[in-house]
């Protein structure tokens, strides 16, 4: 059953509100010089996760069919070689600022970026035995 479709432009337009109202808050505080805190930060991405998942979905039943969960999984594993790649290149920016130290600076930051090289290998020969 498919939601109506004035349910869905509901939906819609108070996710582009929340979004439009959080981004505003956070411009007014740093026009007015004040410092961005962890929680304005993550405010972002979460209103950002939010505004897409309504924008992509416009159910749950689309969602969970098939083209949805291959949707999900072609999306998902582009965006873990995109966020390797962007922490390659944030660590690289990293060491080359700091250039000459001889050691590395952004020990997180690497750490992150080993993790997760490895994480989706790691993934994958553990489900893989699942189905030996």
């Amino acid at each position: 059953m498919t939601k109506p479709p004035s349910l869905t432009r509901i939906r819609r337009i108070l996710a582009a509100t929340v979004i439009l109202a959080i981004l505003g808050l956070n411009a007014a505080k740093l026009l007015q010089g004040k410092p961005l805190t962890e929680s304005d930060l993550i405010s972002i991405p979460i209103a950002l996760i939010t505004f897409f998942n309504v924008f992509t979905w416009n159910s749950s039943e689309e969602e969970r069919d098939e083209m949805g969960v291959s949707i999900a999984t072609e999306s998902a594993s582009l965006s873990y070689y995109a966020m390797l790649v962007v922490l390659l290149l944030l660590f690289l920016i990293g060491e080359w600022r700091e250039r000459g130290s001889g050691s590395i600076d952004h020990e997180l930051l690497f750490a992150a970026l080993c993790v997760g090289m490895v994480l989706q290998p790691c993934i994958e020969w553990w489900m893989a035995r699942k189905y030996r």
